[in-house]
């Protein structure tokens, strides 16, 4: 009983953690695509203000801005909580975590400066070569830190599952051993007692019924 209960107590706290990890992991991966999907809104409005220079093509821009820059904000916060998390785990895991959230700071001085290239006078002059560039240096980052968000969801997925399995082959050995020691109680102590009382019975019955020569053999210096 103490055995399972301590798998039991086991099971839950390391099957939550990982789970945690794993969902945390999954949440920050739905905050970059998000960011990715902001950073292509903003693209498209860029080339609509392209068309369109005058104030309601700027203020489109700085709305689909503010919106991206609220994103990278969500993603920057997940992100530096994912770090403190990671003060408790291996040193490894905080390296990467950090660098991580370095590579968001990138991403946002990226934008930004994009963001400033397009909004000053005559800024989209050149549109196209300024988002082919940006593109180049802001997708590689933000692909590579989504790929390893998405390895640390799969580790996190795949630590509970080889948890599960382990707790299963635990709770089996103390199954067994409990069998084991429930056998080993009954045949090295109850059973040997209640025969020992039952032959008590039988040679009680024959005194009681006349038989004065029954005897016990005194086998073992015990209370019985």
């Amino acid at each position: 009983a103490a055995g399972s209960a301590a798998l039991t107590a086991l099971g839950a706290s390391e099957g939550a953690a990982r789970l945690e990890r794993a969902v945390a992991a999954q949440g920050r991966l739905e905050l970059l695509g998000t960011l990715s999907g902001r950073i292509g809104d903003f693209a498209v409005v860029a080339v609509e203000a392209a068309h369109d220079p005058g104030p309601a093509g700027a203020d489109r821009l700085r709305g689909a801005a503010v919106e991206v820059r609220a994103a990278l904000s969500r993603a920057e916060t997940a992100m530096g909580a994912a770090v403190l998390e990671a003060e408790a785990l291996d040193e490894e895991t905080q390296m990467r975590r950090a660098t991580r959230g370095l590579g968001l700071a990138r991403l946002r001085a990226q934008f930004e400066a994009l963001e400033r290239s397009l909004l000053r006078p005559g800024g989209a002059a050149d549109l196209r070569a300024e988002l082919d560039a940006f593109a180049t240096r802001f997708a590689p980052l933000l692909d590579r830190t989504m790929e390893e968000e998405r390895l640390d969801r799969d580790a996190a997925f795949g630590a509970a599952r080889a948890l599960r399995g382990r707790l299963v082959t635990q709770a089996a050995a103390v199954g067994a051993a409990a069998l084991g020691l429930l056998a080993l109680f009954h045949f090295g102590l109850t059973r040997p007692l209640l025969a020992r009382i039952g032959r008590v019975g039988q040679v009680a019955g024959a005194i009681g019924g006349g038989r004065f020569g029954a005897r016990l053999a005194v086998e073992r210096r015990d209370e019985l």
